[in-house]
């Protein structure tokens, strides 16, 4: 505070002021003044004897040249990619001598102290003495694989990390259309598997590929198909045979699943079994001969009651279940008050007005009985819970509205009740059995490990299709899978650079251009599942109505897909989560290989980085730390390096390249944990993963102590 009128103390007070801009920026900037003055008052002129001596280097694989004139700044380009902080001053060399230049490189560098200092030859000028240095020590810090075969610190190009050939993805178009593995096709040889509901075998399912068994839940039942068996037909009539599976299938899912006839042919059959697993072709041509029910009900008793799927004459395409044949009541029965037909005298006037239409009268008799029938439910979509928690906690699906119907007008249709049930799951059997053919050939094709059979599905499924399970969540954790994988293999695949250097290394190797050509590389677009399954249009079809795989044509196993190629890279990181989930971080290693990351290797982190020096006693200083993280440590100079700051200029190294394998690891572990704490965010599963998989210390020995 400044006292009124002492202009003296107001003078100094301005003063300060306008000074102040100067003393901050002085401040602000004063990490910028080193000791080495380039400025010497040695001209820059070259002596025709340095000149003659100076050497060129040539990399043989690239043919990149290193020369005096670039050495200087290929050095200063090296030490300023060290990260640092507003309180480190900038790594920078250091160049001591005249005309015999030493020239001492920084500290934060991790190479051993004799790789650090250089001595040149003796030149005729400083300049010349300094570049001869410079290019005596980027010859052998080529050497030293600090700098690449571009002579770079880190090179743009990709295949400089993991030694390959990387895939060009621009020509890649942003919704691909893929041919994706399908087993549903037709051929000369079929194939046929028993289906089983809750233990009892109920149909057979007819393809052109033989398909694995699969379990799978609907609603509260447990379907099982059974090991397939060639089927034989009879000789001569093979095309008739094939017709009347055809075309019973057809009529079958028209009733029980779609509402509504479709044109296609179909891709699989679906029909009943004699008791030798044999074609019931007398019950199939039963239903084909009577494609609109039959109307003599003198034959269905109370035993067919919630059995017998029925359909009325003016509702074509809309079935029921039969509940109860009414014999108190007629369509010239009064209808009781607050029911939907209370506005009619009758059933009969009620049934008239409802069936009528402009070009047509509703015909309806009015003696015999009605009948009281369920409305039939949706079938499943053909999407399933792959962790179903119990099948005894699913309830059944509740019984559909209850209807009246005039006998006279109805029909009954002759499909058994075990038929009916299989029908009903036949969407779902699909979607699994399609689920675990490319899983099957994935594993194979790609030469994955046993991922556990469900997890693969998971990762395979695009959130597109919209099932009950996609991969969105095991993308999370596979993305943390990748960032560890590939932090150790590049901390030991270059132990001589800094942490700048293996940061952008890993950001290439983890970026999604990557992830997409390693996926175009191995095909895994071939394997994904995109479809959305839906009751109103059927999808297990054949292309041109069948005319292009009839029994002569090879089977096309193949179904053309549209998908983001977004999904590619999703995909790619879910399989490595899902390899995680299996088998920790050995399954990982092995599936990422596979996939062709830069991984290193299928093998074990402790199998191929032993530890490189014996265990060593903790100074006493780091009790404490011990004592508050609950692990003792067990080699001195990786603590003491893990609490080196960079600015400490003491000649040992800081604690750069170990944050660079924290930092992955942490995102990895804290994700890993989140996910199996927690298990019904993926699902419920059958198995838990040991939780020595997820230790941090026990990983930390491995990988950490290699250093």
């Amino acid at each position: 505070m400044i006292q009124k009128d002492d202009l003296a103390q107001l003078t100094r007070y301005k003063a300060l002021q306008e000074g102040e801009p100067e003393i901050n920026r002085a401040y602000q900037t004063r990490h910028l003044n080193t000791d080495d003055d380039l400025d010497d008052d040695d001209e820059d002129i070259n002596d025709l004897v340095d000149l003659a001596e100076r050497e060129r280097y040539i990399v043989p694989s690239t043919g990149a040249i290193l020369s005096y004139d670039n050495a200087i700044n290929l050095i200063h380009h090296l030490c300023a990619l060290i990260p640092r902080d507003a309180f480190t001053p900038p790594h920078q060399p250091t160049f001591t001598g005249y005309f015999q230049s030493t020239m001492r490189l920084p500290p934060s560098l991790p190479l051993p102290p004799r790789h650090l200092s250089y001595l040149g030859p003796p030149k005729r000028s400083k300049k010349e003495a300094r570049r001869a240095v410079a290019f005596c020590a980027v010859k052998r810090l080529r050497m030293l694989d600090v700098f690449d075969d571009y002579l770079l610190p880190i090179s743009s190009q990709v295949h400089e990390a993991d030694k390959q050939r990387v895939t060009c993805v621009r020509n890649v178009p942003a919704i691909m259309t893929v041919s994706v593995r399908d087993p549903w096709c037709m051929g000369s040889k079929l194939w046929i598997h028993p289906i089983f509901i809750d233990g009892c075998q109920v149909a057979g399912l007819v393809t052109g590929t033989k398909l694995p068994p699969v379990d799978v839940l609907v609603a509260s039942s447990h379907v099982r198909s059974g090991l397939a068996e060639s089927l034989v037909f009879h000789e001569d009539v093979e095309f008739e045979e094939r017709k009347i599976m055809h075309d019973f299938t057809k009529l079958a899912i028209w009733y029980r699943i779609t509402s509504s006839p479709f044109v296609s042919a179909t891709s699989l059959f679906l029909i009943p079994l004699t008791s030798d697993n044999q074609p019931d072709f007398h019950a199939m041509t039963r239903l084909v001969d009577h494609p609109w029910g039959l109307e003599d009900w003198d034959s269905v008793t109370e035993d067919d009651y919630d059995r017998r799927i029925i359909m009325s004459i003016y509702e074509r395409g809309r079935t029921y279940l039969l509940r109860k044949i009414r014999d108190d009541l007629s369509p010239m029965s009064v209808p009781p008050r607050g029911s939907s037909q209370a506005a009619f005298p009758t059933y009969y006037e009620y049934f008239v007005n409802k069936w009528t239409r402009k070009n047509r009268k509703a015909i309806v008799p009015v003696d015999g009985p009605l009948l009281e029938a369920a409305i039939h439910t949706k079938s499943h979509l053909g999407s399933y819970s792959l962790y179903p928690i119990n099948a005894d906690t699913i309830a059944a699906p509740s019984n559909a509205e209850v209807r009246l119907l005039p006998q006279g007008c109805t029909r009954w249709i002759d499909l058994s009740f075990d038929l009916c049930r299989a029908f009903e799951a036949l969407p779902v059997i699909c979607r699994r059995l399609t689920d675990v053919y490319r899983i099957q050939c994935g594993r194979f094709d790609l030469g994955l490990p046993l991922i556990t059979e469900n997890l693969l599905i998971e990762a395979f499924t695009l959130p597109s299709s919209k099932p009950s399970c996609n991969n969105q969540r095991m993308e999370t954790l596979g993305d943390a899978v990748l960032q560890i994988c590939t932090t150790v293999h590049l901390l030991n695949a270059y132990p001589n650079r800094h942490e700048g250097q293996l940061s952008e290394l890993r950001s290439q190797l983890v970026s999604n251009n990557y992830l997409l050509a390693r996926a175009k590389d191995v095909g895994l677009e071939h394997f994904l599942t995109s479809e959305i399954e839906t009751v109103y249009k059927w999808r297990y079809t054949l292309l041109d109505d069948g005319n292009g795989e009839g029994p002569r044509d090879s089977p096309k196993r193949y179904a053309e897909r549209e998908f983001p190629r977004r999904s590619l890279q999703d995909c790619m990181e879910a399989v490595l989560g899902a390899s995680f989930l299996t088998g920790g971080i050995s399954m990982a290693l092995a599936t990422g290989t596979a996939l062709g990351l830069a991984f290193g290797g299928p093998h074990p982190w402790w199998r191929r980085y032993p530890p490189s020096a014996p265990p060593t006693a903790v100074s006493a200083l780091f009790e404490g730390l011990e004592m508050s993280l609950g692990y003792k440590f067990h080699h001195n100079h990786l603590i003491l390096e893990a609490v080196t700051h960079p600015s400490f200029s003491s000649g040992g190294p800081s604690y750069q390249r170990l944050e660079f394998l924290g930092d992955g690891k942490s995102v990895h572990y804290a994700q890993a944990i989140f996910l199996l704490t927690f298990p019904s965010a993926i699902g419920s599963r059958g198995h838990q993963v040991p939780l020595r998989q997820i230790s941090f210390c026990d990983v930390s020995r491995a990988c950490i102590s290699s250093y």
